[in-house]
């Protein structure tokens, strides 16, 4: 698989440094294998072996850097294979989520590698010709950040990055040109790796192929789902009924047409994930607000499911929402009352959870199944 762009360099140790650009592959030349030659054939174990490496690393937690020794030490056949064989396996794996995780853990690996005194000037400005970006050392005689980027090539990318740093107005522009320490510049380049990855990501898997693998990688698919993070709201379908009576009045204001806040809107969105509810769900619950914009919604909403690598943001504590003037303990009209139980009042998800463990009754308020 590859990332925009196209690279005037052949070396495989190049490829082997950064396998997600396009022709990473092709650079194997006669050892380039087939679909399906790469996820059966003994030749080619090696690169597997790697490739369910990096995707273990990315479920373990929060991402960190470069702290796979595997990678190092592969040949760089391995090195380049793995990469589209891992990219393969996270999109066996149920949801957005896992891809996402693996592709920011990926992107983080890039950085870390491009801040380091190992890569060259020249090598720097190969990797950002190859993600269609191109960057040059300054030549400016006045002091500068050490790299330019004409601003409509800046923008492409940091106006869509999540962090707050690459946003334009915390950079050095001259003549239309931005200026970049050696660090900025590395996270740029590895923000448009992540963008590039998370526009094909989860792939498109093939009957045929998807059936291969999920045959010869039962185990290790088996292994990575247990790796994956819970859903707050515990195993099986999302269930309105238990939700807070807080969280069903957000949802009722909404429904009606009524204008919520954005505090609210971002505690609704964010309880919505944590149980389990699709994005697109997620979405339509904010469809009858009076400004609604789904383009805008739904990047929000994707905002708030990808944050911490797609595990998302915990919505506020019930104090918070007390605070706010968003708590409806008032109008539970569930039997248990749970906002009255201490343990269920710190937080809504614990009311959902709790809740969970209760007789099923009818929904109050109408409420069904999502």
């Amino acid at each position: 698989m590859g990332v925009r762009g196209a690279v005037p360099l052949g070396s495989r140790t190049f490829y082997a440094r950064y396998p997600f650009l396009p022709g990473a592959t092709t650079s194997l030349g006669s050892l380039a294998p087939s679909s399906r030659e790469l996820v059966e054939s003994p030749l080619f174990e090696g690169a597997r072996g790697l490739g369910r490496a990096r995707v273990l690393q990315a479920l373990a937690g929060p991402p960190a850097g470069r702290d796979l020794p595997e990678v190092g030490d592969a040949d760089e056949v391995a090195r380049v294979l793995s990469f589209p064989f891992a990219a393969l396996l996270v999109s066996l794996l149920p949801g957005s989520g896992p891809a996402r995780r693996w592709a920011r853990r990926e992107a983080l690996r890039l950085r870390e590698e491009l801040e380091g005194s190992a890569v060259q000037v020249e090598e720097l400005q190969t990797l950002a010709h190859a993600l269609g970006r191109p960057a040059r050392r300054s030549t400016s005689p006045e002091p500068s950040e050490g790299w330019e980027v004409p601003l409509p090539v800046y923008l492409g990318w940091s106006a869509t990055a999540r962090g707050r740093d690459l946003k334009l107005v915390h950079q050095r522009l001259r003549h239309g040109v931005v200026e970049l320490s050696r660090g900025r510049l590395a996270e740029w380049l590895s923000e448009g790796m992540l963008q590039g990855l998370e526009e094909v990501l989860p792939l498109k898997v093939e009957p045929e192929l998807r059936t291969l693998l999920e045959g010869r990688e039962s185990g290790f698919l088996e292994l990575a789902r247990q790796r994956l993070p819970a859903r707050e709201g515990g195993p099986g379908p999302v269930e309105p009924e238990r939700f807070p009576p807080c969280i069903r009045e957000l949802m009722k204001e909404l429904a009606a047409g009524h204008n919520v806040g954005h505090q609210g809107r971002f505690a609704l969105a964010a309880f919505l994930h944590k149980v389990g509810m699709e994005a697109d769900a997620i979405v339509e619950a904010f469809r009858g607000a009076p400004n609604f914009n789904e383009p805008i919604t739904r990047y929000q909403v994707d905002q708030i499911r990808r944050h911490d690598g797609g595990a998302g943001y915990t919505p506020p504590e019930c104090a918070t929402l007390i605070t706010a003037g968003l708590c409806r303990r008032e109008l539970d009209g569930s039997p248990a009352r749970l906002c009255s139980d201490p343990v269920a009042l710190k937080h809504p998800l614990n009311y959902y959870r709790r809740a969970r463990t209760r007789p099923r009754t009818n929904a109050p308020g109408g409420a069904g199944r999502t």
